[in-house]
């Protein structure tokens, strides 16, 4: 299931494209170092780098990232940029005006390479400082050679980055020390020196070899050679001078010659490159970029459509074709011109007149004449006519005819029937065009769609106020056809011979029975129709809220609205292609609908874009299998079969930026710490602190045609299950606020070719939890409930040992009691004769003194001895005798058996109790009581208070 959800998104991704890249001009406020272009080059990720004297710049398909000059170590030397190489171990050389470095992309640093031990640090700046003017990969591939317009060559292996002292000796002893400008090497291993002549050496053997340089016409005493180049397909050798233009190293005669020995503009020659398909082009001081054609010796005017500025009045410095044939031209105080390469499968045309100048107009229809001839008719500029686009006629109309033809169609007796839009309607017949009367106001001038019923001899005029008109082609009369709508856009006579008409509605016309039939098809309702197919059956209706599908044998309409973002795609002209696919052209492109799996594709690619918009009805089907649409700058052609065998194209997309909470994150390998692992493009991690877990991320692939083209789709695995869709002109994955965690960001492009391609990279993303939530927090946190749950369980036992040893307080106090009642059992004499016993009054005695001032603070043994008449020592005796303590515990065991009833049983405070029972000060009370009771009042009263009335509670706390 989810890999349908994801099907589904891409196809999304897919149907939203919007446009392609066009051509464009990037300059210093794009972030180019400046436009002083030296040399550019491409690395093998397929980034471009363009070198020149203001730094050095990268770029990657979507924007620029420079480099400028920097004291210390592991930063660029020098502005002033010569050369930028790569080497088959992948390592990025860099040719400066303070000496050789080695670029690490993965750290964006960079290492100065040591040519010689007196070179200096970058820091301080004292010692020398080699130029590096060019840098040659040597055949074998093992070794560079570089070139110093000082110190003359170096050869270095690259994989130790050392110089190699013998060759390096011996190639200067072969060409005496002379100090390059220029270098090439040939595929014959051939070097090519300028220096203040043009030298030729054989690498394998160190040997000078005899050139003639002074050819036909060539100002040898002048020449300033800028560049050389190798035809592929001849290996000629192409010389850039700036003072010759074009030369030609003749292998038979050893000599220079110039290219052409007719006068031409470009002489001022700067640069020479081969495009993929062979094309020669030639870069100059003035009058821009030339074509060479070696088969017949001459420059021309290379073209490029689309360009926002002219390349006749630029001075061309550098140029690149990239891997994917985009193509990079360095103007000298301009920028970097990007022209983006071309689909190859959908063409773009412009039609001409005879005069060889591009008609302006609009194409609106398309009509084949009887004698072969490609009917063309424009909004403005009338009907062409001819073989080819390239080189067509205008039609002759009337001179009160305004041009502005909308529609033409051709009747069974070869008649052509023009309709136009404010001049009514015209026949052309015989090489004479006429306009058709109206003389019963039948017809008004806004017509814009005809179609012919060649069964019935029947014209039929679709009309913008009148609606719908008839004109008979045998008699010229004209009727007019009730329907709804007095806005008709469209026509469409099917195989049953009905004619289905495209106003507001859409209606159907019999002209057998004279009848309308109004299709008020839920789907189209408010749905403005214009244009139809019949295909196989079905009907296609194409409106302003997308296409519709009717089926007559089952009266069934389906809507397919291929909408983006809630806004409708817009359905100008739809063609059969030979490729069992229905094809339209719409406001956003050409899309292809497949009616078997009801499956849709938008092309949108750089070709498309140039026409413009689109116009209604413009598409005619060759015999062939072509397809064309028209629109406001031309024509779009293309071969269904084609176009779906196409082979897809590689992008690969790579991350480009960073920003966190609002802030660019860059990579600096000197600090001591990165939110980054590596450079962007190289990064597998990204680490966030937990209060900086805000980021977006933006990605994008190096090929400049594609990098609009395309449609990402992202996702965060270990955050989110959902993927979600990336414009081309805004790729940004952005998220906020993310939880702690690790988490995958996927990334994945959708391309055009014959399937579906995606292409997938990804980034882990790592937010790091708050100080309190790390593993020694926790371990804190545990250590510290461990705690809590250990002190608990000890004040627990406390408790129990406390109840434990009341207990055992409590059971010696009954066994006291106990034995106290058998001593006074013991001592008890017949009931007749113990009634009035001495003792016994005695120990009333004192315990009713002691009970009568037990509230008396200062009641002692000295009050309880007067009180009951003994002296203290005979009172002494006596309590021992009777109580078994002295009088002063026995005082003490009153009070405090009385203070214990009154808690339990009176339920006053325990303040109270003290005063009660002769104590002046609470808190000696508490701690008498604690004392005496093994338990303060507190406790004493929460254990017992429940069972004050309990009989053993009473008799424990008897007096």
């Amino acid at each position: 299931m989810k890999y349908k959800l994801l099907l589904s998104l891409l196809l999304f991704c897919v149907l939203t494209k919007v446009q392609a890249q066009g051509a464009r001009l990037f300059t210093s406020a794009d972030g180019l170092p400046g436009s002083q272009f030296i040399f550019m080059n491409q690395d093998n990720k397929g980034n471009i780098w363009i070198c020149n004297y203001g730094g050095l710049a990268r770029f990657d398909g979507f924007g620029l990232t420079s480099f400028y000059e920097a004291r210390g170590q592991n930063r660029l030397r020098s502005n002033t940029v010569y050369r930028f190489t790569t080497d088959p171990l992948g390592q990025y050389w860099i040719g400066t005006t303070r000496g050789l470095q080695l670029f690490h992309p993965e750290k964006e640093s960079f290492e100065h390479i040591r040519l010689e031990k007196d070179e200096d640090d970058n820091t301080s700046r004292k010692g020398k400082a080699i130029t590096i003017s060019d840098i040659i990969l040597l055949p074998g591939g093992k070794q560079l050679l570089l070139g110093s317009g000082i110190d003359g060559f170096y050869i270095i292996d690259i994989r130790t980055h050392k110089v190699a002292e013998k060759a390096t000796a011996a190639l200067r002893q072969a060409l005496k020390n002379i100090v390059p400008r220029r270098i090439y090497v040939d595929s014959k291993s051939r070097l090519w020196v300028v220096g203040s002549n043009l030298e030729v050496i054989d690498l394998k053997s160190f040997r000078p070899l005899p050139i003639n340089s002074k050819g036909f016409g060539i100002q040898s005493s002048d020449m300033e050679i800028t560049d050389f180049l190798e035809d592929k397909l001849t290996h000629t050798l192409l010389i850039c001078d700036k003072w010759n233009g074009v030369l030609i190293f003749d292998e038979g005669k050893r000599q220079l010659r110039k290219l052409t020995s007719k006068p031409t503009k470009f002489t001022s020659a700067q640069c020479l490159i081969q495009r993929r398909d062979g094309t020669l082009l030639v870069g100059c001081e003035s009058n821009g970029i030339g074509k060479i054609e070696l088969a017949k010796n001459t420059i021309t005017d290379y073209k490029i459509q689309d360009t926002p500025l002219d390349l006749a009045y630029c001075k061309i410095h550098s140029m690149i074709e990239d891997r994917w044939g985009n193509l990079y031209i360095g103007i000298y105080q301009k920028g970097m011109l990007v022209v983006p390469s071309a689909s190859g499968n959908f063409n773009f045309q412009q039609i001409t007149g005879a005069s060889a100048i591009p008609i302006q107009s609009a194409v609106t229809s398309f009509n084949h004449a009887n004698n072969g001839n490609i009917m063309v008719s424009t909004d403005g500029n009338g009907v062409f006519y001819g073989r080819s686009y390239d080189n067509l006629q205008q039609l002759h109309l009337p001179s009160f005819c305004n041009n502005a033809v909308q529609h033409m169609t051709t009747d069974p007796t070869g008649r052509i029937w023009i309709a136009t839009y404010g001049s009514g309607l015209y026949c052309y017949d015989r090489g004479v065009a006429k306009k058709i009367p109206d003389t019963k106001d039948i017809i008004n001038k806004n017509s814009c769609y005809l179609e012919c019923d060649p069964t019935r001899n029947a014209l039929y005029i679709a009309n913008i106020g009148t609606g719908l008109n008839r004109i008979d082609l045998r008699s010229g009369e004209m009727s007019h056809i009730a329907i709804a709508s007095p806005w008709v856009f469209a026509l469409k006579l099917d195989s049953k011979g009905r004619l289905w008409i495209g106003s507001s509605n859409c209606d159907c016309y019999d002209p057998n029975t004279n009848r309308l039939y109004n299709y008020r098809l839920e789907a189209i309702d408010n749905s403005s129709v214009r244009t139809f197919l019949e295909s196989k059956g079905l009907i296609y209706i194409g409106t302003n809220n997308g296409l519709f599908v009717y089926n007559d044998k089952n009266n069934s309409c389906r809507h397919y609205s291929l909408d983006s973002d809630n806004k409708a795609i817009s359905v100008l002209a739809l063609a059969a292609g030979n490729d069992n696919a229905i094809w339209m052209s719409t406001n956003k492109g050409i899309v292809r609908f497949d009616p078997a799996s009801e499956s849709m594709r938008l092309f949108a690619s750089y070709d498309i874009r140039k026409i413009g918009d689109f116009h209604s009805n413009a598409v005619y089907c060759y015999a062939n299998g072509t397809i064309a649409f028209g629109g406001d700058n031309g024509i779009i052609t293309f071969n269904p079969v084609s176009i779906i065998n196409s082979k897809t194209e590689w992008n690969p997309i790579h991350f480009s930026s960073l920003n966190v909470n609002g802030k660019s994150i860059t990579y600096d390998f000197n600090a001591g710490h990165n939110f980054l692992d590596a450079a962007i493009g190289y990064a597998t991690r990204i680490t966030l602190p937990y209060n900086q877990n805000s980021f977006s991320i933006r990605f994008t692939t190096p090929n400049y045609a594609a990098s609009s083209q395309l449609r990402y789709v992202y996702q965060l695995k270990g955050y989110e299950s959902v993927w979600h869709s990336a414009t081309a002109d805004n790729p940004l994955a952005v998220y906020n606020q993310l939880p702690p965690g690790h988490y995958t960001l996927r990334v994945q492009s959708i391309s055009e070719g014959k399937n579906l391609q995606t292409t997938e990279t990804s980034i882990d993303v790592i937010i790091t939890s708050p100080w309190y939530w790390s593993w020694w927090s926790k371990l804190c946190y545990f250590i510290i409930i461990l705690s809590l749950v250990y002190s608990q369980y000890r004040i627990y036992q406390i408790r129990q040992r406390s109840k434990k040893r009341l207990r055992t307080v409590i059971g010696e106090m009954l066994r006291i009691k106990e034995n106290y009642l058998n001593v006074i059992q013991s001592q008890q004499v017949e009931p007749s004769k113990s009634v009035d016993s001495g003792d016994d009054k005695l120990k009333k005695r004192v315990m009713d003194a002691i009970s009568s001032h037990i509230s008396d603070a200062d009641f002692g043994v000295e009050e309880l001895s007067h009180a009951v008449a003994l002296s203290r020592v005979h009172l002494y005796r006596r309590t021992k005798e009777l109580f078994g303590s002295s009088p002063n515990d026995l005082i003490k065991s009153v009070r405090m058996k009385k203070a214990g009833l009154m808690l339990i049983q009176d339920k006053i405070s325990i303040s109270e109790v003290a005063y009660e029972v002769g104590f002046s000060e609470p808190s000696y009370f508490s701690k008498s009581f604690k004392s005496y009771f093994n338990m303060s009042p507190k406790d004493f009263v929460a254990r017992y208070r429940d069972n004050a009335n309990d009989e053993i509670v009473q008799q424990l706390f008897e007096l």
